[in-house]
């Protein structure tokens, strides 16, 4: 960066005054250092990461291909809807690093959020606030539905997935919730494909996650064929 400074500063005819192989080997040296510097930042982004369908990874989740639906509140213009039963785990029980959440969004919602949702093997003996949640209106953990325990923490790069798939169903143990809470407004919101991008030691993955997730609204067209927002289908 030092030696740029007195090219920047020169007169703007200086080129003139160089003679014309110095000025291609200038130019060519330029050339070569922005291709460098290119090469530098785009590697990350050309990284190989398998993509794969839930069950045929590492990292799995309890949902697999459908639609769930919610109804706008009928005295707010702006509500929040919270969809759940994304139990994470990992097949083997190694520690699984998520790097970042991505999403498909033919309606875009005005907002959206995913947090982790982690509930102790105490709390999950709590009939009516310990299991997983289905969905409800507001945000957690206190939602239409249910008035959440366990601790809830931003979902995102860093998380940590270490629960053991075989593990996840003994009402003994802990688990692992992914959340995903969508602001809505008049529009409405519909996701219908999740990427979360993780690792497991030196291997990148994505798992993408297709159950529909939609907030109700005016932009909210069919699916399939099938009105999800006329109360006789979704949930």
């Amino acid at each position: 960066m030092t030696g740029n400074q007195p090219a920047e500063s020169a007169p703007a005819n200086r080129w003139g005054r160089l003679a014309p192989r110095a000025r291609r080997l200038l130019i060519g040296a330029a050339v070569i250092s922005v291709m460098a510097a290119a090469v530098v930042w785009r590697a990350p982004w050309h990284e190989s990461r398998l993509e794969h369908a839930n069950g045929a990874g590492p990292l799995q989740s309890h949902t697999d291909v459908g639609t769930t639906s919610m109804f706008a509140p009928q005295d707010k213009a702006t509500w929040y809807g919270t969809f759940g039963s994304y139990l994470m785990c990992s097949t083997s029980g190694a520690k699984i690093t998520v790097e970042g959440i991505r999403y498909s969004e033919p309606v875009k919602p005005a907002g959206v959020s995913a947090e982790l949702r982690t509930v102790t093997a105490k709390q999950r003996q709590n009939p009516t606030r310990g299991g997983y949640v289905g969905g409800g209106i507001g945000r957690p953990p206190h939602l239409s539905t249910v008035n959440m325990l366990g601790n809830l923490a931003p979902a995102g790069a860093g998380t940590v997935i270490d629960q053991k798939c075989s593990d996840q169903d003994k009402q003994s143990n802990s688990f692992q919730e992914l959340l995903f809470v969508l602001k809505t407004d008049q529009r409405g919101g519909r996701i219908d494909h999740v990427w979360i991008d993780y690792r497991l030691g030196s291997d990148a993955y994505s798992l993408r996650l297709d159950w529909q997730m939609i907030t109700c609204g005016d932009r909210v067209p069919k699916i399939d064929g099938e009105d999800v927002c006329d109360g006789s289908a979704g949930s």
